[in-house]
């Protein structure tokens, strides 16, 4: 379900979805849903989402995007990770994007790594979007690398999106590659993208070059995008 730039969708009209995905669909598979740019949704609605949907149980494949809702804070996303680490032990693709949702920080992050992630063992596939939080710094790259992707057993997919995070450096790539080879064995696709990130170096390019062709063997797709841009 698509409600991109949808101004007219508000927190009621997510709690009202949820309640109707949580009451009547709870033998779900795959649930998709983007709400790009629905900027009157806040934590609240998040919050009352959230809880509607702890009855999928049965949920495999959860991709959600709220890129762009700007009132967005650490407590929505905080609510909806906990309802998915806690009550979603079957699944196997998780894709959270929160582009432009400034108001994100490392303690979003960090929440995602201690919120019951020990459950999501069945993982093959994630995918984290937050570009242009600006706020993110290398604690919570590394928070997020070494309390939530350590949980994950056999991690096949792995697509991250920091584009404009411009206060993680080389510290924070440093402790994803060194997780990258924790999974060595199971990993077939890594997509990165640290665009604008003025303060990552040819330091972490040389880290990034020796995790990945010299520990991660079966590699089918790779993606490392530095971009700088210039306006």
């Amino acid at each position: 379900m698509t409600f991109n730039w949808c101004d007219s969708v508000t927190n009621q009209g997510l709690r009202n979805l949820g309640v109707v995905i949580g009451k009547k669909l709870r033998n779900l598979k795959i649930l998709k849903l983007d709400f790009t740019r629905c900027s009157k949704i806040t934590d609240e609605g998040i919050k009352w989402f959230s809880a509607s949907i702890r009855y999928l149980r049965s949920l495999e494949h959860f991709y959600i995007n709220f890129t762009g809702c700007g009132h967005v804070t650490n407590k929505g996303f905080k609510d909806i990770t906990s309802i998915i680490c806690s009550n979603m032990p079957n699944l196997q693709t998780l894709s959270l994007i929160f582009h432009d949702c400034r108001k994100i920080t490392d303690e979003g992050l960090n929440a995602l790594g201690g919120n019951h992630s020990h459950r999501l063992r069945k993982l093959k596939k994630i995918k984290l979007g937050f570009g242009c939080c600006n706020q993110m710094t290398d604690e919570g790259l590394e928070k997020l690398s070494s309390r939530f992707f350590k949980h994950i057993e056999e991690l096949e997919c792995l697509i991250l999106n920091f584009n404009s995070c411009t206060q993680i450096t080389d510290k924070g790539i440093s402790v994803l590659g060194s997780e990258i080879t924790r999974h060595k064995t199971s990993l077939k696709q890594i997509h990165l993208s640290f665009q604008n990130c003025d303060l990552i170096s040819q330091e972490s390019l040389n880290i990034l070059s020796y995790v990945l062709f010299s520990n991660v063997n079966y590699l089918t797709e790779l993606t490392l995008d530095f971009t700088r841009y210039f306006f």
